[in-house]
């Protein structure tokens, strides 16, 4: 397996599970999409899964790809507005790599964080104005994982997968839904 993504992970059993799974099978390239906060801003792990979540899957992840409510989560502190200082909080738990998804910020500008030890890189596009944009996250690190099982660095699947993210937006109102 040359990317695997992990994202919605329910419970602390399931978590383990996926956590054998992924020492047993070894994929080249893991990105853990941390789903752990509802859009409505709800928690949807318990703290037993969230501990799970953080001594067993993240540090066998290539990447972490929190969005800032779950970045609060990981970190159990506010997000102060300072996104390079996150994302280097966030390696602090482990992680190998950090994208830090700033979508639920405001401004002209979507814009996302690329951390490891050696680099760190800003991701920045023009804020897409439309109706339908749930599941963007979720999109994003599954088109990093895409990207990065087809031999893409880290930080260039980053790049490449924000703009995917970015020209779906541009035209997901040409969708007839909702």
């Amino acid at each position: 397996v040359d990317a695997a993504k992990i994202g919605m992970a329910g419970n602390p059993d399931t978590i383990s599970t996926i956590a054998a799974l992924l020492r047993q099978h070894k994929p080249a390239h893991i990105v853990l999409d941390p789903v752990l906060v509802a859009q409505s801003g709800d928690r949807l792990l318990s703290d037993e899964s969230l501990q799970k979540m953080k001594t067993q899957l993240i540090p066998l992840a290539s990447v972490i790809t929190p969005n800032i409510p779950e970045a609060e989560a990981l970190l159990d502190k506010k997000f102060n507005g300072d996104m390079e200082q996150c994302a280097l909080d966030l390696l602090q738990t482990g992680a190998q790599s950090v994208l830090l998804k700033g979508g639920h910020l405001k401004g002209k500008t979507s814009r996302d964080v690329y951390a490891d030890a050696e680099n760190m890189i800003v991701l920045e596009q023009p804020r897409i104005d439309t109706r339908n944009n749930h599941g963007t996250g979720c999109t994003l690190s599954s088109a990093l994982a895409v990207y990065l099982a087809k031999g893409m660095t880290i930080e260039n699947a980053c790049r490449a997968a924000k703009t995917f993210v970015t020209e779906a937006l541009r035209h997901a109102d040409e969708l007839k839904i909702g």
